[in-house]
């Protein structure tokens, strides 16, 4: 029997596929660890304000905390310019996966039609065969 030769193109495909999975595992969970750290300094922001809003302090209170609330949001500027950037990671993954998975159907479907063919022409051997086979009474006869 005949080595296949798509073996390996296979096993490439599915190791392509498997991989491309794994990194967007991986990028699903960077994307919501950004989210929560985006939603954690927004309900921080939201509670320090509304804190803020209740005290009854002089100027330095709220100097500090027009301070604390700059640099706040600075942070949440950067958290969410992390948590956007997640977020296309997560798209480019998603776009390799699709095109391993699509690269992965298209050498399955080239192995099923070579193992088509293969089964094809072992039919066709094993039908020249049987015409080669004498019938009973047919021999000595002119055609």
């Amino acid at each position: 029997m005949e080595r296949d030769r798509l073996a390996p193109v296979l096993r490439l495909r599915q190791l392509a596929r498997d991989t491309a999975l794994n990194e967007l595992a991986a990028a699903l969970a960077d994307e919501a660890a950004a989210a929560a750290v985006v939603a954690a300094l927004e309900a921080e922001i939201a509670r320090e304000t509304d804190a803020a809003a209740a005290l009854t302090g002089d100027d330095t209170v709220v100097e500090a905390f027009g301070r604390w609330l700059r640099e706040a949001r600075r942070r949440l500027g950067t958290a969410a310019a992390a948590r956007d950037a997640a977020e296309g990671e997560v798209a480019l993954a998603r776009a390799v996966l699709a095109a391993a998975r699509a690269g992965m159907r298209a050498a399955e479907a080239l192995a099923e039609e070579q193992k088509g063919r293969a089964r094809a022409a072992e039919a066709a051997g094993e039908q020249r065969a049987l015409d080669e086979i004498p019938r009973p009474g047919k021999e000595g006869q002119q055609d």
